[in-house]
């Protein structure tokens, strides 16, 4: 949400990791879900990482941070699964714009 980014240009470097990892792009990722979101683990961590980090800023929760992060990532994965065109573009703080 700080930086600009151009879809395809990201949609590139996120193909280009999963490809030299021998990895498939899924579909519906895990971290989107409402159950990642809610999961006791993850959420002690998250509270973990920004206790250790002193971060203040951002998102208070985990489910807030999973959504934000679905908002941004969720239509270049869509992009890639379905090998669409991502004409976007990110203006910081977003949404994704045409």
């Amino acid at each position: 949400r700080q930086f600009d980014f151009d879809g395809e240009t990201l949609a590139a470097a996120i193909a280009e990791t999963f490809s030299k990892r021998h990895t498939d792009i899924p579909a519906d990722p895990i971290a989107f879900t409402e159950t990642f979101m809610k999961d006791e683990t993850k959420t002690a961590q998250w509270k973990a990482f920004l206790r250790k980090n002193r971060m203040t800023d951002g998102a208070d929760t985990f489910a807030e941070a999973v959504h934000a992060v679905s908002a941004f990532l969720k239509p270049v994965v869509e992009h890639l699964v379905n090998h669409q065109p991502l004409p976007l573009t990110w203006k910081e703080p977003g949404p994704w714009q045409v």
